[in-house]
This record gives structure tokens, sequence and C-alpha cells, in this order.
């Protein structure tokens, strides 16, 4: 995946960022962009940002899966945390694609 041509592409298309979804494999585009295995359990968000370092939201259970992706990884382990993580993700962003 290259994350440069992704977020001068954002850039040009003036949107703050690209946010991907999952929950058991179903987006098989953000399962198959970042080299997951096709059997996921649990939920995650992954977002590239128009510029800087692409952040991920992640099952504490499926953590070690996600060791190959690029960019920072927070994991988590209740529902409360994640939507406080994908608040703190998505914080200043007007307008974003969104993959799910």
């Amino acid at each position: 995946m290259n994350i440069q041509a992704i977020q001068t592409y954002l850039r040009e298309h003036e949107l703050d960022g690209w946010l991907m979804a999952d929950f058991h494999s179903r987006n098989t585009v953000a399962v198959d962009m970042l080299g997951l295995p096709s059997h996921l359990t649990r939920r995650f968000f992954y977002y590239i940002p128009a510029n800087g370092e692409p952040l991920g939201l992640v099952h504490n259970i499926e953590k070690a899966k996600f060791s190959h992706v690029p960019g920072r990884l927070t994991p988590f382990s209740s529902y409360k945390m994640l939507e406080e993580g994908i608040a703190k993700m998505l914080s200043g962003a007007k307008r974003i694609a969104m993959e799910y």
C-alpha cells in the first residue's frame, strides 16, 4: 500500500482523510489493502490522514495480526474505548472518505 500516493490523492480531492472500517473481515477492500488474514473476529478502524501518520484502532485480542500495518496502532478492549478512539482519531477532520 502506497501511503504517500493515497495522501496525495486525498489532498488533490480536498479530503481530510480516508477511514476504513471492518467487522468479521466483511470489508474485503480494507482487509486486502492492509494485508490482513481473512479471518478477523473484531472491529477495526484504520485512518489515513491527508497529512501525517496513519492511525489504527484495533481490538486487543487481534492486535498481533496488525503488527505489519504502517502507522500508529491503538488497542481497545471495550466499546467505550472504541468510541473514544474513533473520536480522537477523527478529531479535526471535516471531510473524509470512508471504506466500510
